[in-house]
């Protein structure tokens, strides 16, 4: 059983994956939904620039899609941005005095990391991917 997985992480090709995740982050793009005011009045204006990046990320993804030595460094970029996101969403954990360790956090963190994962991977495989092409020509 185990095998099989193995060989779909080794064997099987990442920009399905790409397309839908791309896809489905642009339509759920806070930034499509919402204006930097909505931001400002819960007093994180800060948050409305990190939607735009994620917008302008997935925007690379899928206009690079076919092409990946592109499409790599916005893979990158998403890295990056959820690990900034990721950094900032503990924080501010740690900096909240009143903040108590509920369930929902536990399950936030466990979704960021099964993300986190899943963004090394997919950025792994397509540098390798890269690399090869640009050896072999």
């Amino acid at each position: 059983m185990f095998r099989k997985y193995k060989d779909i992480l080794v064997y099987y090709d990442h920009q399905p994956l790409l397309l839908f995740w791309a896809v489905s982050d642009l339509f759920n793009n806070q930034v499509l939904w919402t204006t930097l005011s909505y931001w400002e009045e819960m007093g994180q204006p800060d948050t409305y620039y990190l939607y735009l990046a994620y917008l302008f990320v997935s925007l690379g993804i899928l206009s690079t899609l076919n092409r990946v030595q592109w499409c790599v460094k916005f893979v990158f970029g998403y890295l990056m941005l959820h690990i900034f996101s990721t950094i900032r969403f503990v924080a501010e954990l740690y900096f909240t005095p009143d903040v108590e360790f509920e369930l929902y956090i536990v399950k936030n963190l466990t979704i960021t990391f099964v993300y986190f994962v899943l963004w090394v991977w997919i950025y792994t495989k397509m540098k390798k991917e890269a690399v090869l092409r640009k050896i072999n020509g």
